[in-house]
């Protein structure tokens, strides 16, 4: 995690991107805290009362890189 830290504001997405990837093809268990579950059903929530407030993954690159 400290040598994530460390990565400039362009690299931390490729990390991002890199890990999304690796989890997507080998998908384990995950054990979410409580805080974490309560995080995922507010941003659930928040997304089933406006479905067309969300950005794209191209969207969310360009922010980032440009």
């Amino acid at each position: 995690m400290k040598e994530a830290e460390k990565l400039s504001p362009k690299d931390k997405p490729l990390l991002i991107t890199h890990i999304y990837q690796n989890f997507r093809l080998n998908p384990v268990e995950i054990k979410f805290t409580d805080e974490q579950r309560a995080e995922l059903k507010r941003r659930r929530e928040a997304y089933q009362k406006n479905p067309d407030h969300v950005l794209s993954w191209e969207e969310v690159k360009t922010q980032v890189f440009d």
